[in-house]
């Protein structure tokens, strides 16, 4: 016999009192670029595809940066996301301390509390007799249960 469990959740968003991107890494990028094509930089930390975007920012208040540069070249782009001169890096990922940096995971303390992982209610089928883990890091990409996503985090 299932039961079916409705819940909300709100819209997810990352670090909503801050507004503090993730520490993708802390150390620049190295990346050729070329004349008269567009590059989207990621703004949010969250992307597989650093320093692009690979639209993981869906769903929260960040939104990549466009860059397209006039010289085929090759540039540094910050990782760390701090810079004061997107999306080239400034250094300021030297200015990240460890407390900043949760676990070595290169995410800041920031980025390590709760996040809201949709806006939408979910229907869940519950069974009787399994075992389940409530997701309350809201990372957790099986929502409404935990798969592991809260690993070097706070919770």
């Amino acid at each position: 016999l299932s039961e079916c469990l409705f819940f909300f959740v709100k819209t997810q968003s990352f670090y909503m009192a801050d507004k503090l991107p993730v520490v993708a890494a802390k150390a620049p990028k190295e990346v050729k670029v070329q004349a008269g094509k567009e590059y989207y930089w990621c703004t949010c930390g969250l992307s597989k595809n650093q320093p692009w975007c690979d639209g993981s920012h869906h769903g929260t208040d960040f939104r990549p940066q466009k860059y397209a540069p006039t010289e085929d070249r090759t540039v540094a782009l910050c990782q760390c996301k701090r810079t004061g001169n997107a999306p080239f890096c400034d250094g300021s990922h030297t200015k990240i301390t460890d407390i900043e940096d949760v676990g070595g995971s290169g995410e800041t303390a920031e980025a390590a509390k709760a996040v809201i992982a949709a806006k939408v209610p979910i229907a869940v089928d519950v069974k009787a007799g399994e075992d389940r883990f409530w997701c309350t890091c809201g990372r957790s990409k099986n929502q409404p249960w935990c798969d592991g996503s809260h690993k070097g985090t706070e919770f």
